[in-house]
C-alpha cells in the first residue's frame, strides 16, 4: 500500500512473475515499486538498473544512498543524468523480506525536484508491505 497525489494516474504492469505499480503525474514525474517474488539480491538489482540507465543516458552521476522504508533496511543510489537537454534526478531504493525483493523508483526533472521532492518522501514513508 502507498500514498499518492490526487490526479495522478496509477498502473499496474507485469513482467514474469513481477509486479510494477506505477504512479505519475501529467507531466514526467513518476514514482514505482516493482516487486520480485524471486526475491533477488537488493545491491544486484541496483545495479542492474544502473546499468540500464547508463545504456539509456551518456551523462550520468550516482551517489549510494540509504534508507529505512516500510522497516525495512534499504539500499540506494541518487542519479542525475540529462535527458531531452532537460537534467533529471531519479532515486532507487531496494531492499528485501521474507516474501520478496522490492524496488522503489521515482524520477523527474531537477526543476520539478523542488515541488516534487516531500511528495516522493511522503510517498516512501506510506509505503507498506505485509512482510
Amino acid at each position: 500500500k502507498f500514498d499518492y497525489p490526487a490526479g495522478w494516474l496509477v498502473t499496474e504492469e507485469r513482467s514474469g512473475d513481477d509486479l510494477t505499480l506505477t504512479a505519475a503525474d501529467e507531466g514526467v514525474a513518476f514514482w514505482s515499486v516493482t516487486i520480485m517474488p524471486g526475491r533477488p539480491d537488493p545491491k544486484s538489482v541496483l545495479k542492474m538498473a544502473l546499468q540500464a540507465f547508463e545504456e539509456a543516458y551518456n551523462e550520468l552521476d550516482a551517489s549510494e544512498e540509504g534508507e529505512v522504508i516500510s522497516g525495512h533496511e534499504a539500499v540506494g543510489l541518487d542519479l542525475d543524468f540529462e535527458c531531452l537537454e532537460l537534467l533529471n534526478v531519479a532515486s532507487l531504493r531496494s531492499f528485501i523480506t521474507e516474501d520478496s525483493t522490492f524496488l522503489i523508483m521515482h524520477q523527474t526533472t531537477s526543476d520539478e525536484l523542488e515541488e516534487l521532492g516531500g511528495v516522493f518522501d511522503a510517498m516512501n514513508r506510506s509505503f507498506r508491505c505485509d512482510s
